[in-house]
């Protein structure tokens, strides 16, 4: 049996959720306290890599002057490979 919702602010509304395999429980929740039911259509898997060439590419890329993650999931990828360090002060 389902709780009520604490809002029927989206009763009778679908979210539909593009994020990756796995990664639709908290959108799902956020929906339901509307009211909202959620379909979960996922358009891919995020699968770690551990590999010479995605070795490379990382370093590559954090060489930048800037780097920005906007995806949880790279940076414990990122980290998993070693590639990460702490952040200094001021940065």
């Amino acid at each position: 049996m389902h709780a009520a919702p604490a809002s029927s602010l989206l009763a009778g509304y679908y979210v539909i959720s593009l994020r990756p395999a796995g990664a639709h429980d908290g959108l799902r929740r956020a929906g339901a306290r509307l009211g909202a039911r959620t379909f979960a259509l996922p358009p891919w898997r995020l699968l770690q890599r551990d590999d010479a060439v995605t070795r490379r590419a990382l370093h590559a890329a954090l060489a930048a002057d800037v780097v920005l993650f906007t995806s949880p999931p790279a940076v414990h990828a990122a980290q998993a490979l070693g590639a990460l360090r702490p952040a200094h002060a001021g940065q």
